[in-house]
């Protein structure tokens, strides 16, 4: 099943029952794209900031409603093209190298988020227990994006292990309205 697919069912699914919008929150959830060099905090490398714009592309297509990512040069530069497309901010995770000095520079509002959403759980309990109802783009790392699937769908999902140098994996997770059972949807994009 290809992502487009997904993203089109999706659309025609709001379409035709509106209610699912109010009902459901979606978590798109990613590991930030290709980075620069292995320093402690690089910036994107040209393949990066182009997978960033296909993720803005992908985002445009859900109706992402909330962007979260840490406090790294990476996840918020992956995360900044769908911040411009849709004109809103980036909420910041505590806890990371700082964002002052990325190049590209991060020039969308950011909202830094309060120290006690500093883990991968903590986060993962905000966007639920917040954005009900909504599309949510989350941009982690090869290490928290697993910790945050295990805590939005706990033993439903399957163990995770990210490669350091697995880039374009998509994780799409329907939490829905009144405690049911959580779905998870990987693709690559």
């Amino acid at each position: 099943m290809s992502l487009r697919f997904i993203a089109a069912t999706w659309g025609l699914a709001l379409a035709v029952f509106p209610a699912l919008a109010d009902a459901e929150t979606i978590v798109l959830l990613v590991r930030h794209a290709e980075k620069l060099d292995d320093g402690a905090n690089p910036d994107l490398s040209p393949a990066g900031l182009e997978r960033s714009e296909d993720l803005a592309d992908l985002a445009e297509r859900f109706g992402v409603n909330a962007v979260y990512a840490t406090e790294f040069c990476r996840t918020a530069q992956t995360a900044l093209a769908v911040a411009h497309r849709l004109r809103m901010p980036i909420a910041v995770q505590p806890g990371g190298g700082g964002i002052e000095h990325c190049d590209p520079v991060v020039d969308v509002p950011v909202l830094f988020l309060d120290s006690e959403l500093a883990t991968p759980e903590a986060l993962a309990t905000a966007v639920r227990d917040e954005q009900h109802g909504r599309v949510v783009l989350v941009v982690g790392h090869s290490n928290t994006v697993p910790a945050i699937l295990h805590a939005l769908g706990g033993a439903t999902f399957p163990e995770l292990t990210i490669g350091n140098d697995e880039y374009g994996r998509l994780f799409v997770v329907t939490l829905p309205d009144g405690g049911g059972e959580p779905t998870l949807v990987e693709q690559a994009y």
